[in-house]
């Protein structure tokens, strides 16, 4: 086992070839990145279904990231009073990872999922992803009309320009929110990084908020209630030798507030 203080070190030394980068601002970062539909980026993604083809859930992610989300997602059904069917929207859902492992965890559950991605996301899917009655993918937020009963947010928000622009549509759509997987500094204004995920762009790489906790905390509960927060000690960031460790939270909306 290598020390933490030196698997930081390490990690801090190699930033400019792996893991996190500073920039000066968002169009410094977009600038110097192939962006997220780059063909590494969305070839990084083909073969990434947690359900292989005998229909077996991997052991790793159920025993990781996945209960985290399936914990919260329940929490979620719960609150939704035992409707028949469970409406969710899953912004930045990728190639449908929580929608494949909840149906097989919670069979008897039925639901009608909405996946929002990328264009190029969209058509990996529609070429790769088996067929599905309850499962559908858009490249627009505006396509998923009217209000689901989950919506999940999972490292997402950290990854478009404005990142309370895309919550505050999360929480109008929302009547249980789960946001997982995001970096929380305790920077007052976060800083913005460039990402590669591999070695010298193999798997792409793109502009990402460290988001500052005290602001996204204060601006959540102004607009409704955190019921649960935890970590997510499965994916960390190292950014200038500091480690960064990623959160979750569910939230839900006072309908009433302004958003």
């Amino acid at each position: 086992m290598i020390p933490d203080p030196l698997r930081i070190g390490m990690r801090g030394l190699l930033a400019p070839c792996i893991g996190f980068r500073v920039a000066k601002s968002w169009n410094d970062a977009t600038s110097r990145s192939s962006g997220y539909q780059s063909p590494q980026t969305i070839n990084s993604l083909i073969g990434s279904d947690p359900v292989g083809e005998q229909n077996h859930v991997s052991e790793n992610l159920i025993g990781s990231r996945f209960q985290q989300v399936a914990s919260a997602f329940l929490e979620g059904v719960a609150s939704a009073q035992l409707q028949t069917t469970i409406r969710v929207l899953d912004i930045g859902g990728g190639l449908g990872e929580y929608f494949f492992l909840l149906e097989k965890i919670v069979p008897s559950l039925t639901v009608h999922w909405t996946i929002v991605e990328t264009s190029a996301v969209c058509e990996l899917a529609i070429r790769t992803v088996p067929a599905q009655t309850n499962l559908v993918w858009t490249d627009s937020v505006d396509h998923a009309e009217g209000n689901f009963d989950i919506v999940l947010m999972s490292s997402v928000i950290q990854y478009v320009e404005n990142p309370y622009e895309l919550l505050n549509i999360g929480i109008e759509k929302s009547n249980f929110l789960i946001l997982n997987r995001c970096p929380l500094t305790e920077s007052k204004k976060g800083v913005v990084c460039i990402q590669r995920p591999g070695f010298f762009e193999s798997k792409g790489s793109y502009p990402v908020h460290m988001l500052s906790e005290a602001q996204l905390i204060n601006h959540l509960r102004g607009q409704g209630e955190i019921l649960s927060r935890w970590l997510v000690p499965e994916d960390v960031a190292i950014v200038r030798f500091k480690k960064i460790v990623n959160q979750g939270l569910t939230f839900r909306p006072d309908q009433r507030a302004a958003i």
